[in-house]
């Protein structure tokens, strides 16, 4: 999803949450919003390019690629911030501060965008959820890619 989808959604949200938190609202925001910074870091890992505005072109290609194909590529399917280890770390830092409670809201609200839209896209295993389970496959991926230039 894109995040100005995010953010929309963050405002509409943040109405009705500011009397609640006041001003910790911004964090909501900001954390609902730029949890999509791991596409980015994905994208200089495996670019090594720092420039913003082509990691976002190159995404909303290969967005678009996906639905014109259904074909993706895998290696840019860990986005580290969106998988459930970090979902563990922020729900045990909950109870040391009120940051991390209204960080876990906005965390909420970005992942069930998300979730939503692959569902309506029909794109749900496009992405891997667990840097576990992205080691793993990898593994076997290469595991499988050398068995296969053996037979040649």
């Amino acid at each position: 999803m894109l995040p100005k989808w995010h953010f929309l959604a963050a405002l509409i949200l943040s109405i009705f949450l500011f009397p609640i938190v006041q001003f910790k609202i911004l964090i909501f925001i900001l954390v609902a919003v730029f949890i999509d910074v791991d596409h980015y870091l994905l994208y200089i890992y495996r670019k090594k390019d720092f420039n913003l505005i082509r990691a976002y072109s190159f995404f909303i290609e290969k967005g678009k690629l996906f639905r014109k194909t259904r074909k993706y590529d895998r290696k840019y399917s860990l986005c580290v911030f969106h998988t459930i280890e970090f979902l563990i770390l922020l729900i045990i830092l909950i109870p040391t501060s009120s940051f991390f409670q209204i960080a876990m809201l906005g965390y909420s609200l970005h992942m069930i965008q998300d979730i939503l839209s692959q569902i309506f896209m029909n794109s749900f295993n496009t992405r891997n959820y667990s840097i576990v389970g992205y080691i793993y496959e990898r593994q076997n991926f290469n595991k499988k890619e050398q068995n296969e230039k053996r037979k040649f």
